[in-house]
């Protein structure tokens, strides 16, 4: 097995137009231009990804582990990480697939990337590239990308899925076409509901196709300058420009003007009012109600925290918080003074104690566990769980 890195020129750290980013891009060409020169915002649960992402390519690696072991805390994008069992067991999923992948072809002379660089220059879009988790060629016989995800909220599949299609693209280079297949996998070990890892298995056709029909007019249009703007749950979810976006605007005002100008007999104020029909039409909307309320909450406050005045708002301090200036004199000086009356003593939860048990320990504790249902939540007709139904009685403990 020979490792493969594809040489690239230098470039801008992050691409426009780079995979993670090309099923929006496909959905609203117009981002990428409303996104130029509008600051970068990490959020914890990327920089948390970032570290995990790390520790994959360590243990892919062989590499030493100082540093990101449990108990450990890494400083990432402004954030401190914590290490956890948790997070090692996520890329233990990741990791041993990976080594099943590898296990199965050892005895052939293979291509890996791990943590690579890939570009599309080699199809007419230099513009177009990023880096690939992992991916294995078996040359004449198959190709095998996959990607890591570490959230939990969004659950994502491998079939069509732009961003992996995409990867395949940069690490096939010009032999696309002289693979049998593409394995194209999903590893998201903590995904709260479905598979942990997915796979998609496709033919370098359909990949081609990909690239002809779809990838490369969207990139093309994205990076016309005067690509049209297309308001949706995907991609509005991470754009940075959703807050100054005019369609987004639009559409949610259209959406509630043309929601509202037939209900006359509506009031805004109370839902109660609402027929079945209308309740489900002003529903199905509030994901992108709430994305815009809370980017033009954001807005407002970058505008005025940078000195720009906003008619009517103001910054103020929050309200004060009390924390220990020195944690060890603190301590020591509670503990001469009021003894054991120092500490307060709390059990753990069972999720905080399998973090800290190990296989036995963990075996034992779950015949302590009490397994209660959780809260109902509304979900699209589309989701795999089934319907429940809930008892007038139990309706008003949830409201």
């Amino acid at each position: 097995m020979t490792d493969y890195q594809m040489d690239t020129k230098k470039r801008p750290e992050h691409s426009p137009v780079g995979p993670s980013s090309i099923e929006a891009i496909i959905l609203c060409p117009g981002r990428v231009k409303l996104s130029e020169n509008l600051p970068d915002h990490t959020s914890f649960a990327a920089a948390q990804g970032t570290v995990a992402h790390a520790i994959c390519e360590k243990v892919l690696k062989g590499d030493s582990l100082k540093g990101y072991k449990p108990g450990d805390t890494v400083a990432q994008d402004g954030y401190d990480i914590p290490i956890d069992r948790d997070m090692h067991d996520a890329v233990a999923v990741y990791t041993e697939f990976i080594n099943d992948i590898r296990g199965a072809y050892s005895h052939l002379s293979t291509k890996e990337v791990i943590e690579g660089e890939i570009s599309l220059d080699h199809v007419g879009l230099p513009e177009i590239y990023g880096t690939v988790d992992h991916a294995l060629s078996i040359p004449f016989d198959t190709l095998y990308v996959t990607d890591y995800k570490h959230g939990t909220g969004v659950l994502v599949s491998p079939e069509n899925n732009p961003q992996v299609m995409t990867y395949a693209l940069g690490v096939a280079g010009d032999l696309l076409h002289t693979y049998n297949k593409v394995a194209l996998s999903i590893v998201q070990p903590r995904a709260r509901t479905g598979d942990k890892i997915k796979t998609w298995t496709t033919t370098p056709l359909e990949i081609e196709a990909f690239l002809t029909d779809t990838l490369k007019p969207a990139v093309k249009a994205a990076l016309s300058g005067n690509a049209h703007l297309s308001s949706g749950e995907k991609q509005c979810q991470w754009c940075k420009a959703v807050s100054i976006c005019p369609e987004v605007a639009k559409q949610s005002m259209l959406t509630a003007q043309e929601d509202f100008k037939t209900f006359a007999e509506i009031n805004p104020t109370n839902p109660d009012t609402f027929t079945i029909d209308q309740l489900a039409q002003v529903y199905k909307q509030l994901p992108l109600f709430k994305k815009w309320i809370k980017a033009v909450e954001g807005r407002v406050f970058g505008e005025l925290a940078t000195g720009n005045k906003i008619a009517g708002f103001k910054i103020v301090k929050g309200r004060r918080s009390r924390s220990w200036q020195d944690t060890a004199k603190a301590e020591q000086f509670l503990q001469d003074t009021l003894q054991d009356k120092a500490f307060e003593k709390k059990l753990l939860s069972p999720a905080k104690a399998e973090k800290l048990l190990d296989k036995q320990g963990k075996k034992e504790v779950k015949k302590l566990i009490l397994v209660s249902d959780g809260k109902p939540s509304i979900v699209k007709d589309s989701d795999k769980r089934a319907a429940v139904s809930i008892a007038a009685d139990d309706f008003k403990h949830l409201t």
